[in-house]
């Protein structure tokens, strides 16, 4: 049984906020400070997505030791213009994807400064790749990032408009992206940024895939323990008529990571150079994240953290980059959608480079089917927050 945001007391937990399964005590708390640094009436109002990627190339909390401790936020959608008193939006636009530049790791309005573009209708990455070319109209979802050897990489979908689609999800994704951006003295180089199509994208009868949900740089410079000195990108496996998205691995060698011959998918069994064979492993995610824990109870064990279009945030526990991973624990149950306004909740993630040794911050997407209700309540759109402790129980 997992936490609800509405209160503490119900069967099953104390009023701490404490869910104990398949032998974890974990500890739920909200993070109003992180919440609040989104919730804005002017500029940037509201988005989801929201990765987060330490220019250093560190993927664990920060140190004090740290050259660069600042830190690219990830969005998708999101709404610019102005929000009245009443929470409504005015002389607004939506734009296909923005970023943020935050100075350190700490929820500090001062540190944070939100980017678009200046041109077009100011979504940050507008595709350029034959592919998109070829497409006609089509936009860049932005997924998850990685810093190294000087340079920030993204790997975002190629999205284009489906009309016949329910409402709210009018689109389907149809290619995979990489975007690479130096990183020079001043941060991220961005009239510099190169795009190029990938393989990392995959359709036939039995299912879709595609990978870029989350990364996890398993090398020296990320200062991970035990590296191997590879890059590892989750994705999703969304078998034909399936209603679960599972989860697919992929790996590369760190200095091959531009090289669509040099990766290889996990089958199962053992890696291979064909994307057909890649393996479902259980519940996964459009969104996730997939980090190794260095310290605490999870030292030596990987951490995934998720949700779907769902109410239920989870994480599965692992013993390796491709698992086995554990059991689905849900640990929170939300209560937006209690409110109404056809809210739902989605693509939760942990953000190790914004954690400390002892706690994961972890967030999730809040949106609406309604158009009019993201319109009339500028409070829906915008991620929330939450630090979650994980012990082992005694």
């Amino acid at each position: 049984m997992c936490i609800d945001r509405r209160t503490r007391d119900r069967g099953g937990r104390d009023d701490m906020g404490v869910v104990e399964a398949e032998g974890w005590r974990i500890g739920v708390r909200e993070a109003p400070e992180w919440d609040a640094l989104f919730k804005r009436r002017s500029g940037w109002t509201g988005s989801d997505g929201i990765y987060a990627v330490a220019l250093s190339g560190c993927e664990g909390p920060p140190s004090a030791e740290a050259a660069d401790d600042r830190q690219i936020l990830i969005f998708g959608d999101t709404f610019i213009g102005d929000v009245d008193a009443e929470g409504v939006r005015r002389d607004f636009r939506m734009v296909n994807n923005t970023l943020a530049l935050l100075d350190g790791s700490a929820p500090n309005p001062e540190a944070l400064r939100f980017l678009w573009s200046d041109e077009g209708d100011g979504t940050f990455f507008t595709p350029s790749t034959p592919q998109a070319r070829a497409a006609g109209s089509c936009w860049y979802w932005l997924q998850d990032g990685f810093a190294q050897n000087g340079h920030l990489y993204m790997m975002p979908m190629l999205i284009e408009r489906r009309p016949d689609g329910p409402p709210g999800f009018q689109f389907r994704d149809f290619g995979t992206c990489l975007i690479k951006v130096p990183l020079g003295d001043d941060g991220p180089e961005w009239a510099l940024h190169e795009q190029e199509d990938v393989p990392l994208f995959h359709v036939d009868e039995r299912r879709k895939l595609f990978f870029g949900a989350a990364f996890m740089p398993h090398t020296e410079q990320a200062g991970v323990p035990n590296p191997d000195g590879f890059i590892y990108a989750y994705g999703r496996y969304h078998g034909c008529g399936d209603v679960e998205v599972k989860l697919a691995v992929a790996r590369v060698e760190s200095d091959a990571f531009e090289d669509g011959a040099a990766w290889r998918f996990w089958d199962g069994v053992r890696w291979s150079a064909d994307i057909a064979d890649a393996a479902p492993l259980g519940r996964g995610g459009p969104e996730l994240s997939v980090t190794p824990a260095a310290h605490g109870a999870l030292a030596g064990r990987y951490l995934l953290v998720s949700m779907h279009v769902e109410r239920d945030l989870y994480l599965r526990i692992g013993d390796s980059p491709v698992g086995p991973f554990g059991p689905r624990i849900d640990i929170y149950h939300t209560s937006e959608p209690d409110a109404g306004k056809e809210m739902y909740t989605y693509n939760a993630k942990a953000h190790p480079t914004l954690s400390t040794p002892d706690e994961w911050l972890v967030s999730y997407n809040v949106n609406a089917r309604s158009w009019d209700s993201l319109i009339e309540d500028a409070d829906i759109y915008r991620p929330r927050f939450l630090w979650v402790s994980i012990e082992r129980s005694q």
